[in-house]
C-alpha cells in the first residue's frame, strides 16, 4: 500500500529532526520500504519572493547535484529546469552592470511557466503563503541518506540567503554564470562545426555538451546529415568536446550522456547504426565510456 508522510510547519532545525525521525522509522521497519517512485518534498518559505534573485538561487543551489546524489536525473516527477533557464540567460550578455539592472526581468524569465514536476517547484510562490518546493531528493533507499537530505536542505536555505543579497558572493556567482554562458563563442571549433551541419537551432554549448551530442545523435539516421558530419568532423573538434566533458564544472554532463546512451540503447531501433558513425565512435572512445 502506498503512503505519504507529512510534517507540520516548523523552523528548519525542527523540520530536519522530523526528516531524520522519518528516515529512521523507515529503516527500522522491515514492512516499510521506498522505491524509485518515492520523493522527498522540502517546502521552504518565510521570505518575500520579490526580494530573491531566482536565477542566482538556481545557479548556486544547482538542483542537478541533488538529482545526481539521489539517482533521479531521469525522474519525470523532478525535472531539472536549470538548463532551460540558463538557455535564456543571454539577456545578461556577460555584463555585470546589465545583469544588475535586469534582476526583475530575469525573475520573470526564471518564473515563467512554472511546472509542478520540476526539481525546484516555483508554482507555490503565488500562494497566500509563498514558498518553494524542493523535489530533487528521493528515490529508492533515500532513508539511508538522511545526512544528505539535511545537507541539501541547508544548501537550499543558504542559497536563498545569498540570492536575497545582490552583493553576497557576487564575484563567485558571476563566475559561475559566466561559466554557463560563455559557451557560445563563434570561433570555437566545435561551434564552427555545428554551424556547418546546417540544422536550425543546433548550436554547441560548452557548458552542457551532453545536450549538443544528443542533438547530433537524433539526426544521425538522416543520411545527408551523417555525411555532412563525417566531412566536417576533425580530431581537434572531438578532443575539444572531450575536454569540455572533462571540465571540473561539467562533471554532471558525463552522467547525463551515459543516461542518454542507456535510453538510446534500450529504445532506439537505429542505435547500432547511429553509434557506429565515426564521430560517435571516436567521441565515446575519447570519453572512455563503455557502450
Amino acid at each position: 500500500m502506498d503512503a505519504e508522510i507529512t510534517t507540520p510547519v516548523a523552523d528548519h532545525n525542527t523540520a530536519i529532526s522530523y526528516m531524520k525521525a522519518i528516515c529512521n522509522m523507515i529503516s527500522d521497519d522491515p514492512d516499510i520500504f521506498t522505491n524509485r517512485s518515492c520523493g522527498v518534498h522540502i517546502n521552504i518559505g518565510t521570505f518575500n519572493p520579490s526580494e530573491i534573485d531566482w536565477l542566482k538561487f538556481m545557479v548556486i543551489f544547482d538542483e542537478r547535484l541533488a538529482l545526481k546524489e539521489f539517482d533521479r536525473e531521469t525522474n519525470r516527477y523532478a525535472i531539472s529546469k536549470l538548463k532551460t533557464v540558463l538557455g535564456n540567460a543571454g539577456l545578461i550578455n556577460n555584463t555585470d552592470v546589465l545583469y544588475l539592472k535586469s534582476i526583475e526581468e530575469t525573475n520573470k524569465i526564471v518564473l515563467n511557466d512554472p511546472q509542478k514536476f520540476s526539481a525546484v517547484n516555483f508554482i507555490k510562490l503565488s500562494q497566500s503563503k509563498p514558498h518553494i518546493e524542493i523535489r530533487a531528493p528521493g528515490g529508492e533507499g533515500y532513508e539511508d541518506k538522511a545526512d544528505k537530505l539535511e545537507w541539501y536542505t541547508l544548501r537550499a536555505i543558504r542559497a536563498l540567503d545569498i540570492a536575497r543579497d545582490p552583493n553576497a558572493y557576487r564575484k563567485e556567482y558571476l563566475q559561475l554564470l559566466l561559466r554557463h554562458t560563455k559557451s557560445k563563442s563563434k570561433d570555437y571549433p566545435p561551434s564552427i562545426m555545428f554551424k556547418k551541419l546546417s540544422i536550425k537551432g543546433m548550436v554547441y554549448n560548452r557548458s552542457m555538451p551532453s545536450d549538443s551530442i544528443s542533438a547530433i545523435y537524433s539526426y544521425l539516421s538522416n543520411e545527408a546529415f551523417a555525411d555532412r558530419l563525417k566531412k566536417n568532423m576533425t580530431r581537434e573538434v572531438i578532443n575539444l568536446i572531450v575536454n569540455d566533458f572533462n571540465d571540473k564544472y561539467a562533471s554532471e554532463e558525463r552522467v547525463y550522456l551515459v543516461k542518454n546512451i542507456e535510453n538510446w540503447k534500450k529504445n532506439d531501433p537505429d542505435y547500432e547504426q547511429k553509434m557506429g558513425h565515426p564521430f560517435m565512435k571516436l567521441l565515446i572512445k575519447g570519453l572512455n565510456i563503455t557502450v
